[in-house]
């Protein structure tokens, strides 16, 4: 069971970090065509410090969601098995 949730939070981390990271790159095309309406200097300034605020929550939610679950799986793991990422085998 803890293996479906592990596995369903880090989809969902990977998803967070993976929106965030689809606004940045989205962002400047979108505020050009906003640019090219008739609205105020501030207006479009405060729009984009908006999304891009909006950007770097999920990107931080996202990478403290997959930290944490590497973290409790990391933990979970059977003491003789090695560290996720090590190629080292297991110790006799």
């Amino acid at each position: 069971m803890i293996q479906n949730k592990m596995a369903i939070q880090l989809i969902w981390g990977t998803a967070l970090v993976a929106a965030g990271v689809g606004i940045f790159i989205a962002l400047p095309q979108k505020m050009a065509q906003l640019s090219q309406m008739d609205y105020t200097d501030f207006y479009i300034l405060f729009t984009r410090l908006c999304f891009y605020l909006i950007a770097l929550l999920l990107i931080g939610g996202g990478s403290k969601k997959l930290y944490d679950t590497y973290r409790i799986w990391d933990e979970a793991r059977p003491k003789g098995q090695p560290k996720a990422g090590s190629k080292a085998g297991p110790k006799e």
